[in-house]
């Protein structure tokens, strides 16, 4: 199978809702980054470089976090505005990099799987009326869009999977009901973070899709 460049996934017709979900992946990390630099940023130097030493990231990560430890600079404040009267709400993005470590009991599983639920449920719901098949391709594609929408997990009612579902590899069979669609930290997924992009694009040559965003 040919490798797969970014430049392929930024010429995707899905890539509008593929850009949205790696700006989500990427804000979380920067919010988590932020909340370190935040908890530490009053301590000396060898309290600094200790916390970054422990953190579970590779090591030219952790020289470049040394290196530049400070806060990244605000375009703006991020304010919700409603209609009526309502006040406008001014989101305090301190607290909320607080709350991307401290509210989650399973750490960044929750905010990394959810960003990439959305970019499933939202692909499939902008494709399916047009393009809803029997092919094992699409079988599959619907099945994984199900999960996302279930938890994370596959949810096959009974009789299903009732048509073949299969991508490269993959088979979906009855046996995978409740199985983890993707990675989590304490549970084995049958799919990677990535699988999901090269799933879309393959329906995307598959079946002729074109998005008008």
């Amino acid at each position: 199978m040919p490798e797969i460049a970014y430049q392929d996934i930024k010429q995707s017709t899905f890539y509008p809702l593929i850009m949205n979900y790696l700006c989500s992946v990427h804000g979380i990390f920067e919010l988590s980054s932020r909340f370190l630099i935040n908890l530490f940023k009053d301590s000396d130097k060898e309290k600094i470089d200790h916390m970054i030493s422990g953190l579970v990231i590779n090591d030219k990560t952790k020289e470049e976090f040394k290196n530049n430890f400070n806060l990244t600079p605000l375009m703006g404040n991020q304010i919700l505005t409603f209609s009526g009267t309502q006040p406008n709400v001014v989101i305090d993005i301190d607290d909320l990099a607080n709350q991307v470590l401290e509210y989650n009991k399973d750490g960044f599983d929750y905010l990394f799987h959810g960003a990439l639920y959305f970019l499933i449920i939202n692909s499939y719901a902008l494709t399916v009326d047009k393009h809803y098949s029997d092919d094992p391709l699409w079988q599959f594609y619907r099945h994984v869009r199900n999960a996302a929408a279930h938890g994370g997990k596959f949810n096959f009612n009974k009789n299903q999977p009732d048509k073949p579902s299969e991508w490269k590899n993959m088979r979906l069979e009855a046996s995978l009901n409740k199985t983890h669609l993707i990675d989590t930290i304490d549970q084995k997924g049958y799919m990677k973070f990535g699988d999901i992009i090269l799933l879309l694009l393959d329906i995307e040559n598959k079946f002729g899709i074109v998005l008008d965003f």
